[in-house]
């Protein structure tokens, strides 16, 4: 009885994975042919724009941030770079304030209060039509910009955000990243199409400056600013859209510690925020994010769990079983030889390969989107790296949100 109550559900969990993953696919295919049909205003100006630049102790990475920004191909009388020092104690200052000789760029200081409080400090101090972020660890193509101000076009659209790819991907660890990145940016896509998107991450998404003045600047919010701010303009109405080739590129953790930790922000600040904008959840007036996204995201989360917890289940089993079958019988062997009839040819495993093959062709797009070379060792880091570092801080921090457990940023 209860073998079979766990098979049905690892069996209902596949079907459903299968089903919002082919669901996205369909709609990738469906609104590839409308995405340049989409209504604009021709007669739309070039607007200011404001890009705010927080550092706190980014001496290793502020100045390649600044040049990349100081070679965006937009008019120069257009654009203002704010740098807003977050109380750094290293040479960050000192080296932000050698760019300060080009016209386009204001330091400023401040006394340290976080991220979203240096943010903010920039968008009260600016009165560009357009304003976003880029964290001082990230990289903007020359073209970045103003493909994103053309998605501006639509007079409907209140935010846009980039195609992200990682900076030269290093380590193994790194190098896994890259994958998942790739699959990031198919679905910020598909999710763009469906106006679901659900995370404006820091990393030079662009605002229309009313969003700020009519809800408000970003909040706190558990560390995961960019998340709630997605939410709350979701929640008023705002459309948030998508630029595939506003490529920006950023650095990642380097080591498994420092992933484990970035993830366990990440996640415990998603599932506080998705609390905290619990009404949004299966309302259609809030469309495919209310009704789809938004509930998928939670029912992934319990599925990772249990899916988790029955993987390690069944290799400590077999584990166990190994280790008594060498006590009685000693070390055999192994035989290499192949037969047919060992293949399993259930249909839990039949979905499980299909589950697969649709997650590479998820891979596959997305390498497409973001025109970044793959090989086999990344694909390789990511089949191994997440399945079994990824139910560690989904675990930890759905225990710390019932611990009522918060989690810094440093």
């Amino acid at each position: 009885m209860f073998p079979n109550l766990i098979e049905a559900t690892l069996l209902s969990i596949i079907f459903i994975s299968l089903f919002f993953q082919v669901f996205l696919l369909v709609t990738f295919f469906e609104k590839k042919t409308l995405r340049s049909s989409k209504n604009k205003d021709k007669n739309a100006t070039t607007p200011t724009v404001c890009i705010v630049v927080p550092v706190w102790n980014e001496e290793k990475t502020i100045a390649g941030t600044l040049t990349s920004l100081l070679n965006l191909n937009y008019p120069k009388n257009k654009l203002e770079i704010f740098v807003v020092d977050d109380g750094s104690t290293d040479k960050t200052l000192s080296i932000a304030e050698a760019f300060a000789r080009e016209s386009q760029i204001r330091i400023h200081s401040k006394e340290n209060g976080g991220k979203h409080t240096a943010v903010n400090y920039g968008i009260e101090h600016t009165k560009a039509e357009l304003v976003g972020c880029l964290d001082a660890d990230s990289f903007v193509d020359s073209e970045a910009l103003g493909r994103i101000v053309e998605v501006f076009k639509q007079k409907d659209m209140m935010a846009v955000t980039p195609c992200m790819v990682i900076k030269t991907p290093n380590t193994f660890v790194q190098k896994a990243q890259k994958i998942e990145y790739t699959i990031g940016a198919l679905l910020r896509q598909i999710f763009g199409d469906l106006n679901a998107i659900r995370v404006a991450p820091g990393p030079f998404s662009i605002f229309r400056r009313s969003v700020f003045s009519d809800l408000g600047l970003y909040k706190k919010a558990y560390n995961t600013e960019d998340f709630e701010i997605a939410l709350r303009m979701h929640k008023h109405g705002y459309k948030i859209g998508n630029a595939p080739t506003a490529y920006v590129y950023t650095t990642t953790p380097e080591t498994l510690y420092k992933l484990f930790k970035q993830r366990l922000r990440w996640m415990q600040g998603g599932l506080l925020n998705m609390i905290d904008y619990r009404d949004l959840f299966f309302r259609v007036r809030y469309g495919h994010l209310g009704v789809l996204v938004l509930p998928m995201a939670a029912a992934f989360y319990f599925i990772a769990l249990f899916v988790s917890l029955y993987m390690f289940t069944n290799i400590g089993s077999w584990v166990y079983k190994k280790i008594n079958a060498l006590q009685y019988m000693g070390v055999q062997t192994p035989s290499f030889a192949f037969d047919w009839f060992y293949v399993n040819t259930s249909i839990l495993s039949i979905l499980a390969l299909l589950l697969f093959s649709v997650t590479i062709t998820f891979i596959s797009f997305g390498i497409r989107m973001t025109k970044e070379r793959s090989s086999l060792t990344e694909l390789i880091s990511f089949f191994i790296i997440y399945p079994i570092l990824a139910p560690f801080w989904l675990w930890k921090a759905g225990l710390d949100v019932l611990r009522g457990k918060h989690n810094s940023w440093r």
